[in-house]
């Protein structure tokens, strides 16, 4: 899903700068922050090998299923600069027109395909998926089983600031998060599915769903999506 360009300077001018790397934007509206002409890219020379794999998967990934295309910086002044800084994983969402090198960094403990597929996802426009403002329809946020200071990666966003492209609420995503996402115990779940059935498969790691596909081909406007 997207979130348009109000709420996300809203959020900017709110949120302290570690946080703002995971807002996204509604680019079909603001055409600017998509990326028009491919994905310029480059790696830290820091980068393991490892890490480049599993990145370079990942972007192999999104333009098998996708139209858009990943591409070596050259000489271009706007890029995604992919580090691995012991900082976790994390992602500036869209193109971002605020910075001319936009930052992703694949720490330690990230170079898994689900997460690089999902850092990845940030990068070509994907919001968190369980911040949807109809969540609560098919999951339920327990918490309880938070501490309070990390609450607001839970917040829905109101309907009138996404686009879901008129697509259903996706578990499997891999932009959702999984049921135990900043649970103080890990044997007791932050989200839950309504579905009892559905719960092994939230937030799947494996790799982006369908659905994942398919809103990133109607964001970009891809022949035959």
């Amino acid at each position: 899903m997207i979130i348009n360009r109000a709420l996300m300077r809203e959020l900017q001018r709110l949120k302290p700068e570690s946080r703002r790397k995971r807002w996204a934007y509604r680019d079909n509206l603001y055409p600017g922050t998509i990326w028009e002409d491919g994905v310029p890219y480059e790696f830290d020379a820091e980068l393991p090998q490892s890490a480049r794999n599993s990145l370079t998967n990942a972007m192999k990934f999104w333009e098998w299923h996708t139209c858009v295309n990943f591409r070596p910086r050259e000489n271009e002044t706007e890029y995604i600069l992919f580090t691995g800084e012991n900082q976790g994983c994390f992602s500036t969402v869209g193109r971002d027109e605020t910075q001319l090198v936009q930052p992703v960094n694949i720490g330690r403990g990230c170079y898994h395909f689900g997460v690089t597929t999902h850092e990845v996802g940030h990068a070509i426009g994907l919001f968190h998926h369980q911040q949807r403002y109809d969540r609560d329809d098919y999951v339920s946020f327990e918490k309880q089983e938070v501490a309070k200071k990390y609450w607001m990666n839970f917040a829905k966003i109101p309907q009138k600031y996404l686009d879901t492209y008129g697509l259903p609420y996706d578990v499997g995503s891999i932009m959702h998060y999984t049921p135990t996402e900043f649970a103080s115990n890990v044997y007791l779940p932050s989200l839950m599915t309504k579905d009892g059935n559905l719960q092994g498969t939230m937030g799947s790691m494996d790799g982006p769903s369908f659905l994942d596909v398919l809103i990133v081909n109607r964001h970009y406007k891809c022949q035959g999506e």
